[in-house]
């Protein structure tokens, strides 16, 4: 029998870093609707982005029945009226090492993007909430929730389907951030 031949070595593509991805805009609090609006219009546009209105109402329960599926247990799904709300129930801590937290946090979004990229007739708010938000710890919230984005829009989900919206809230942990995520339908022809 003749000496096998040498296989080539396979060559796997290198991974298209984060800072490669177009960034979300964080949008200020008070103009989140008219820009969660504006951007629902936009997307409505194009009909491979929207829905008809007479599929919302099925399309969500499916969509959240999907996320509930594929949520870490420390996600809480719930449908609203309005659309998917999850709710990351842990708060995060802004001082813990961030390149570590930033993998933890795509593993543990993997599972819901994987659904998300399949459902891309909605808009997708990440809302991040701290108790004192001021020019000292706006950067940190800001880079942390970015994380969250970029973990979505690495995975195939389109930037413009994204925001941020960062908040304060008082009953949040004082060193800590609550994230938010809420997913709503883009339906053609509402405003």
């Amino acid at each position: 029998m003749p000496p096998a031949k040498p296989r080539k070595p396979v060559v796997k593509p290198a991974p298209v870093p984060a800072a490669s991805a177009p960034q979300v805009p964080v949008v200020a609090a008070y103009e989140a609707d008219k820009v969660r609006s504006e951007t629902k219009l936009a997307l409505a546009r194009d009909q491979r982005n929207s829905m008809i209105s007479a599929d919302v109402g099925y399309y969500l329960d499916v969509l959240s029945g999907r996320l509930k599926q594929g949520a870490d247990p420390g996600i809480t799904v719930v449908r609203t009226n309005e659309g998917v709300r999850l709710d990351f129930n842990e708060s995060l801590s802004l001082t813990q090492d961030e390149a570590q937290s930033a993998v933890d946090d795509c593993r543990r979004l993997m599972p819901l993007t994987k659904v998300l990229r399949e459902y891309e007739q909605t808009l997708i708010t990440l809302r991040a909430t701290v108790q004192h938000l001021d020019s000292a710890s706006r950067p940190a919230v800001e880079r942390r929730i970015r994380e969250y984005a970029s973990c979505l829009t690495n995975a195939g989900i389109s930037n413009k389907r994204v925001l941020i919206l960062v908040a304060e809230d008082a009953a949040t942990d004082p060193a800590a951030m609550h994230v938010q995520m809420r997913i709503e339908p883009v339906v053609r022809g509402s405003g």
